[in-house]
């Protein structure tokens, strides 16, 4: 039996880490998994474009959360949260 993770990533074990893996992958759908956010860590965190959006996500919580680490494309980051005063992103 083959579990087939959002990522394209493929397991030959259902191990229950992966199955765990893949049921927070079902949080951030195919929008997510494009900008390749599916990751266990962001998943958990729930994180969304709508969020960002908002500028709820200040530098601090971001830096906090290392969400550039986690595979998160900076540009398009500085780009989603550049339109908000409030959720600028230092250079």
């Amino acid at each position: 039996m083959r579990a087939v993770l959002c990522c394209g990533l493929v397991s030959r074990r259902p191990d229950p880490l992966r199955r765990a893996r893949l049921r927070r992958a079902r949080l951030c759908r195919a929008r997510l998994c494009r900008a390749r956010l599916c990751r266990a860590r962001l998943c958990r965190a729930r994180l969304c474009r709508a969020r960002l959006r908002r500028g709820r996500l200040c530098r601090a919580r971001l830096r906090r959360d290392r969400l550039c680490r986690a595979r998160l494309c900076r540009a398009r980051l500085r780009r989603a949260l550049a339109r908000h005063p409030s959720g600028r992103v230092a250079p």
